[in-house]
Order: C-alpha cells, then sequence, then structure tokens
C-alpha cells in the first residue's frame, strides 16, 4: 500500500537537509531520514523491516524518476542502501533536523515579538527555500500520494 506523505514535513526535510540531490549517499540519508519520520508521523504505520523498505523505494523512486537523479557508483537504491545505509546515523539526523526547526521558529517567533525585523537577505533566502520545496513538491505529486 502507497504511503501518504505530509507536504509540510517534506518541506521541512527538504529545507533542512538541502544537499538531498548533490551526492547518493546524501539522497540515501534524506530519503531514510525522510520515511523515518514520516512513520513516526503516522503513528508507526510501518513497523517492519519490509514495509519501510518498501516506503524507501516508493520515495526514492519517485525522486529519481522525477529529477532524473544519478546513484554512479551503485547500481539502484537497494546498492545504495545496503553498501551506504550502514554509515548514515538516523537518530542524529533526525535530531538536527529538529534542531533546525526548532531554530528557525525560535528566531521568526523573536522577530515578531520584537521590533526586530529580519534583513531583506534573510527574508529572499527563507522565500526561496520554500519555493524550490514548492517546486520538488509539485514535481513529486505525479508519482506520490500526499494527505
Amino acid at each position: 500500500m502507497p504511503m501518504r506523505y505530509d507536504k509540510e514535513l517534506l518541506t521541512d526535510l527538504l529545507k533542512a537537509l538541502p544537499a538531498w540531490g548533490l551526492v547518493p549517499e546524501k539522497f540515501l540519508e534524506f530519503i531514510l531520514v525522510a520515511v523515518e519520520m514520516f512513520a513516526h508521523r503516522t503513528g508507526g504505520e510501518l513497523l517492519t523491516v519490509e514495509t519501510l523498505h518498501e516506503a524507501q523505494r516508493e520515495l526514492a523512486a519517485a525522486f529519481l524518476f522525477a529529477f532524473k537523479l544519478e546513484l554512479f557508483p551503485y547500481t539502484d537504491f537497494d546498492d545504495l542502501r545496503q553498501k551506504a545505509g550502514p554509515f548514515i546515523d538516523i537518530d542524529r539526523t533526525i535530531s538536527r533536523v529538529q534542531d533546525w526547526k526548532q531554530q528557525a521558529a525560535a528566531v521568526w517567533d523573536l522577530c515578531e515579538a520584537s521590533v526586530v525585523t529580519p534583513n531583506q537577505e534573510t527574508v529572499m533566502e527563507d522565500a526561496l527555500e520554500d519555493l524550490r520545496a514548492r517546486v520538488v513538491i509539485k514535481k513529486l505529486e505525479s508519482y506520490l500520494t500526499f494527505s
């Protein structure tokens, strides 16, 4: 059964882990963390290793097809996960994502609560990150189901 993806969470992940498309290992890290966080958000819907792997393959396939990513020197996603997966600390990356989200929210809360306003460059960078994430999600809508 295909997983339902949350656009807000995917947006946060795309902004927190912007290097997902640079090298295969960063792509794998992004996919593993995304599926883990989606599964956690749905109350542990994906409990078995097999269903987690299916969800990882589904999400990876959507990204690979939509963005024509190369996994060289790996033959496919399963090869990448098998060879590079043991070196990825999912819990540490999830913690980094959560820290990024808390810090970003704290900065904007501080700006709203005081007379301090972010400079124009900061506002533009944030808007650009949002736009990039929306473009990625729009491309993925043909391949994934969003809630």
